[in-house]
């Protein structure tokens, strides 16, 4: 019934954990398919090993090419129905197969909530959605999507294989920022009608460190690129989203989570500053500076102030200060 594609490269550490949450489902009826991307850690001969255990079990092997790559190789050799995406490092609960197929088949788009957690694998939080169903693909179908990050992701979806082939969806493989949400939105513009759901089956993990290791100077760059590419998706499908409350939000957390992520970086200051000059002129930056007393509490008037003179020294120098005074007082408390 359904075509569960994992895209795996070095996860040694997580992929068995993944491979028996979908093993384990109370659906029987679906075919996983592991797309070796080039791993050098084992994580390739792990997957071999599920696959002589258990005939539903597929694995692909290409040379590393990215996670977009491993995604459309999928794609490829999916045979089922439907399509759903699982990132290696995360797992499932018993029961999502279910919640994805459950819906009636009218709906072309399903999206669900997550659980997330830890690298220990315990729950630190939750993202749920309220129930909502459209039965046009319209403006109010695509202001939701955006609200609360509905398509930023590609996993905790069931996605129609017959669309994805009929309009030749694909993952961008030179794009390695937004893919996912690049991906979601043609997909959503081939479809007629859309289900959100209330389940949180899928259990993502956070990995802190790693989310600060992948903030580098060509991040903006990056994500200017292709947010471009989906605001020209947007407006040419959905005219005026991109001038909608809902958008505004999604470019004040995402340029308000860039300049964070990078002052909090050991990067030298030559760096911080191309960075942050770059964010400072980006036209919706006015609107996420207003984020700043919500995330910094006390420190945040000072901090916000900073960022009005869009000086990256000054900046740096204020929130150097601010995060110095958080630890002093951290370490005092304990």
């Amino acid at each position: 019934m359904i075509s569960v594609i994992v895209p795996v490269y070095n996860a040694q550490k997580f992929i068995r954990r993944c491979v028996e949450s979908v093993v384990n489902q109370t659906r029987r009826d679906f075919e996983l398919i592991l797309v070796d991307d080039g791993s050098n850690d084992g994580s390739g001969d792990i997957c071999d090993g599920y696959a002589k255990k258990d005939s539903r079990i597929t694995v692909v092997r290409q040379k590393n090419s990215g996670v977009s790559s491993a995604r459309n190789a999928g794609l490829e050799v999916a045979t089922r129905p439907y399509v759903a995406f699982l990132d290696s490092d995360d797992e499932v609960g018993d029961g999502y197969l279910e919640s994805l197929l459950d819906p009636p088949e009218r709906y072309d788009l399903v999206v669900s909530g997550y659980r997330q957690i830890s690298t220990d694998s315990q729950e630190i939080g939750i993202v749920k959605f309220d129930r909502e169903s459209f039965e046009n693909i319209d403006k109010t179908a695509a202001l939701s999507c955006i609200s609360r990050g509905k398509f930023n992701i590609v996993w905790g979806k069931r996605f129609k294989r017959s669309i994805i082939r009929q309009n030749d969806v694909k993952f961008i493989r030179d794009i390695d920022y937004c893919e996912d949400t690049l991906f979601v939105l043609d997909y959503l513009i081939n479809s007629r009608s859309l289900l959100i759901d209330e389940s949180t089956q899928y259990r993502h993990r956070i990995h802190q460190e790693k989310r600060l290791s992948d903030v580098d100077a060509t991040l903006y760059d990056r994500f200017s690129y292709a947010n471009n590419l989906i605001k020209v998706k947007l407006e040419r499908n959905f005219p005026s989203v991109t001038s909608s409350l809902e958008w505004k939000q999604r470019m004040r957390g995402i340029l308000c989570d860039f300049t964070f992520s990078m002052l909090k970086t050991k990067y030298p200051y030559s760096i911080k500053r191309r960075f942050l000059s770059k964010i400072f002129k980006d036209p919706d930056y006015p609107n996420s500076i207003y984020e700043i007393r919500r995330m910094f509490g006390g420190e945040g008037k000072l901090i916000q102030g900073a960022l009005f003179s869009k000086s990256p020294f000054f900046v740096n120098i204020v929130f150097m200060g601010a995060d110095v005074k958080r630890r002093f007082t951290d370490k005092r408390r304990r």
